[in-house]
């Protein structure tokens, strides 16, 4: 018996170093990052969220995470992370794009907020933790000066519009503005999950329609194309420099027309070149900073929103846009919003317009073959990688030094320029995008998608594990068809050149059979990360299907200590939720998952 107690003690003692060892982790000086040791940012920044309204209850649930995902990604952007834009715009810091160094262009928000939170501006640029903390405290404080509550959306808004930063009140900066509303209300409204973690829920109180007129949400919800006039000729003739045009429309019918007076003449030179950039930053912040106000001798044609492909022009294609140095007379520029470092921002929506426009610009009389695309490997992070003139359409990064004077190399490695060949050229975006007319399956099909411009005809077994999808206008599934336990299987009812390859399975007598089989295979993968804990961890597991959840946590006894999930309907896949044990003692405990179809637990070890 005195062997079996010391064991237990040597046991303990252990897990005791390794508790010390991460608490040390989080509370490192070097507080550039201030996320649990095994625990993903994702998940710890849910955690610093629910916080925030825990600690202030007044601000609308997702509002903080809309304002976040529609600037960073939900990341914390720190300053040595920023590569010189297109412009040498002001740079956004932290996970709520707090602004150091407006430039006399955009409010020093950064300065802003720490005047009105608990944190020092070093503080809020550090730790992901304190800036989301410190702009819930500044954007409550406000909040309770009028007297709002946290179903008062639209009277947030101009609490939202300020915390932006653009000084003034011009026509475009007054559109901007609504862009930027539009997306976040849209954002509270159906909720945020990004990956694998579900950050926000829709928000039943919001109604982003009842906030614009019919005017603007037809520009908002792309209904119709606003066109003041109708739309020009590209070679229509343009005043000399400095003289008003009269212009009042756009080239491509498929953007919203915003003018810079930031652009020059061409001199004659003709147009040869289409040049793809990216932002660094958000659509109506760079948007503005960068192409309304000349002194930065910057400007581009056309802008395009990462989350839906929006489109505004702000130059004429017959007029010469500042975009890329010594290629600007022969040049179209168009910048992309997002971080050429985080893949995230390069949505399909957003490919899938810009090759639109890259299309209709190719067949507007220039000479740009859309065969003349670059259709090689992405650059790598900090290098140019100059093609020669015969590659009409490139990135920024794609011009020699003699002029990409700045070594510009943007869009940079995350752009996936084969697919961008392939939508260009009449293709998928696929990457590599052979389509057959019909596909035959049959024994073990291959993880991954499987698409054909005809038909699909399969007798095969999707193995245990596999997540399997069909893309053909007709998918033909004979009796020898059939899901293992733990494989995903969906069809999608189009073909290879659908625009929408992301709806879901219309097989129904199919996907009733695999909805059944796979919910009872129940719940997998339950876990919570770090344990032992001190005081925070996440708990991770997968649901099979669409499916009512709890989650508890209860102790040695089985008295109830956190209900952090109650009958909940979550969807398929990964989820992760936060787990907060600040008064919690030490000792044992059960995480417990509950779903119609099954019951799954794991102990639990708080150690401080």
């Amino acid at each position: 018996m005195k062997n079996k107690f010391l064991l237990v003690f040597m046991v303990l003692s252990l897990l005791a170093i390794d508790c010390e060892k991460l608490w040390s982790q989080l509370h490192t000086k070097d507080a550039t990052i201030d996320y649990l040791s095994g625990i993903s940012p994702e998940a710890q920044l849910k955690s610093y969220f629910q916080e925030a309204y825990e600690k202030y209850p007044i601000l609308p649930a997702g509002l903080l995470e809309a304002m976040s995902f529609n600037t960073t990604r939900l990341k914390h952007r720190r300053p040595d992370e920023a590569h010189a834009a297109c412009s040498g715009t002001p740079q956004i810091h932290g996970v709520m794009a707090l602004v150091k160094d407006g430039k006399g262009l955009i409010n020093n928000t950064l300065y802003e907020v720490a005047a009105g939170c608990s944190y020092s501006a070093t503080e809020l640029l550090d730790s992901p933790r304190k800036n989301i903390l410190g702009v819930a405290e500044y954007l409550a404080l406000q909040g309770r000066n009028l007297s709002l509550g946290a179903t008062d959306i639209e009277k947030w808004i101009p609490i939202v519009e300020d915390f932006i930063g653009i000084p003034d009140e011009s026509d475009i900066a007054r559109f901007l503005k609504d862009n930027f509303i539009w997306v976040v209300l849209r954002d509270v409204k159906q909720g945020i999950t990004f990956k694998n973690v579900e950050f926000s829920r829709a928000n039943p109180y919001v109604d982003p329609p009842s906030y614009f007129d019919e005017a603007q949400l037809n520009v908002l919800q792309q209904k119709v194309v606003r066109l003041d006039v109708p739309a020009m000729d590209r070679n229509a003739p343009v005043a000399p420099d400095g003289e008003d045009s009269g212009v009042v429309s756009q080239d491509y019918s498929g953007a919203d027309w915003v003018p810079t007076t930031c652009h020059s003449s061409r001199n004659g030179v003709a147009i040869t070149d289409v040049v793809i950039h990216d932002m660094e930053g958000y659509f109506t912040y760079t948007t503005y900073t960068l192409f309304h106000n000349c002194n930065y001798s910057v400007s581009a044609h056309y802008c395009l929103r990462s989350s839906d492909g929006y489109i505004v022009q702000l130059v004429r294609e017959s007029r010469k846009a500042w975009h890329v140095g010594g290629a600007n007379s022969y040049s179209i520029g168009l910048e992309h919003e997002g971080f050429a470092n985080d893949a995230s921002w390069y949505t399909t929506a957003m490919y899938n317009s810009s090759a639109a426009l890259v299309k209709d610009i190719t067949q507007s009389g220039y000479g740009i073959a859309p065969t003349t695309c670059y259709n090689g490997p992405s650059n790598t992070a900090g290098q140019i990688d100059p093609q020669p003139t015969s590659v009409r359409i490139k990135g920024h990064c794609h011009y020699p030094l003699s002029v990409n004077g700045n070594g510009h190399w943007d869009p940079g490695p995350n752009w996936d320029w084969p697919r961008y060949y392939n939508l260009i050229n009449g293709g998928t975006g696929g990457g590599g995008g052979n389509c057959p007319s019909t596909l035959t399956r049959s024994g073990t099909i291959a993880n991954g998608l499987h698409q054909a411009s005809s038909s699909i005809t399969s007798t095969g077994t999707v193995i245990s594990g596999r997540n399997i999808t069909f893309r053909s206008p007709t998918v033909k599934l004979n009796g020898g068809f059939k899901v293992n336990l733990g494989g995903t299987f969906k069809t999608i009812q189009a073909g290879c050149t659908s625009s929408r390859p992301d709806l879901p399975g219309t097989d129904a007598a199919h996907a009733e059979e695999e909805a059944e089989q796979r919910m009872l295979a129940g719940v997998t993968q339950l876990s919570v990360v770090p344990n032992p804990l001190k005081n925070q961890a996440v708990v991770r597991f997968e649901l099979p299907a669409r499916l009512e959840t709890s989650l508890e946590i209860r102790d040695a006894r089985g008295q109830l200590v956190r209900t952090l999930l109650r009958g909940e309907v979550l969807a398929e896949g990964p989820h992760e939720v936060a787990l907060q044990l600040n008064e919690v003692a030490n000792g044992y405990y059960y995480c417990i998952l509950q779903t119609p179809q099954n019951r799954k637990v794991v102990n639990v070890v708080v150690m401080k």
